[in-house]
């Protein structure tokens, strides 16, 4: 299904409360402690490794705003 980056950022932190810390998802990821945790913060969008790592891939969808009267009504 879809996620968020928040929805990941809570798998995350699922999987810290089983496995162990954030250091060592950082180094089995391949990225650095402190990209990681800038994610976790965030302050960042998920690095690639990690989304892969996690068997995830980045999505980007958009959506029209109707609430702005006529979309794609000239400017």
């Amino acid at each position: 299904g879809v996620m968020t980056e928040d929805d990941v950022r809570e798998m995350i932190r699922e999987r810290f409360e089983r496995r162990g810390d954030q250091r060592r998802l950082a180094i089995e990821a391949g990225i650095s402690a402190p990209m990681l945790s800038l994610f976790l913060g965030g302050f960042r969008p998920p690095p690639a490794k990690l989304l892969e790592h996690l068997g995830l891939e980045r999505v980007v969808s958009y959506n029209e705003n109707t609430a702005c009267g006529q979309a794609g009504k000239g400017a």
